[in-house]
């Protein structure tokens, strides 16, 4: 019996890819896909990564990868569930105030996510207003006197480091900014963040919109 294997470097291989041809031993070559393919079941088809490939990854065409390894209806269920989630927290927030909030990816360096990324969506849906949105690339280096002038309502530390800790500290030093006054600076580890898959997606914007409007609190 013949037991297909696939090398999937990027979803532009999908078009060669049906029926008795799904495979049934994957080598993933990139990253972006890994993740997804364990959400939709397919884990132990890996049967190789290379080192740049963690257990999960980012999001990646997850309609399409379903589509890549026969199971197209189960990613279109998934796909379903992460959308009426993500649809409730737009319906929560709707009316509420949109608070003003940066971003923090990196720290010496500060970098920051801008209107392209990923996360700016994360913030927007959950009733946020992203203080870097007029930058218009994803991700961008910014000076900390800039944070300070823009005057953040929140401030969320997502640098994956063990300095984050300091970072909170040091942003302690400008009582002034609206985010140290009210005491709204958070710290996230979770690779939620950085690597979402559509359920991914949606329990990071729940996360988001519980830390920018949580519930039980009168608006």
């Amino acid at each position: 019996m013949k037991f297909p294997k696939l090398v999937l470097t990027s979803l532009t291989l999908a078009a060669s890819i049906s029926g008795a041809d799904y495979p049934r031993w994957i080598i993933l070559l990139a990253p972006s896909i890994t993740r997804n393919l364990f959400l939709l079941g397919a884990g132990d088809r890996i049967v190789g990564v290379t080192v740049y490939c963690r257990e999960y990854a980012q999001n990646a065409g997850f309609l399409e990868l379903g589509r890549i390894i026969g199971d197209g209806q189960r990613a279109a269920e998934i796909i379903l569930a992460a959308r009426k989630r993500v649809n409730a927290v737009k319906s929560r927030v709707l009316r509420l105030a949109k608070l003003s909030l940066f971003w923090e990816l990196g720290t010496k360096p500060v970098f920051t996510a801008c209107r392209a990324s990923f996360i700016n969506d994360f913030l927007e849906i959950a009733g946020g207003r992203n203080v870097f949105f007029d930058l218009g690339t994803r991700y961008s280096q910014v000076s900390r006197e800039e944070v300070v002038r823009r005057n953040p309502d929140i401030i969320i530390i997502a640098a994956p480091n063990e300095a984050m800790t300091a970072e909170k500290q040091h942003w302690g030093k400008f009582p002034a900014m609206n985010a140290v006054k009210y005491k709204k600076i958070f710290i996230l580890e979770d690779r939620l963040y950085t690597e979402p898959s559509p359920l991914a997606f949606a329990q990071a914007v729940e996360n988001i919109a519980e830390i920018i409007h949580p519930r039980g609190k009168k608006q």
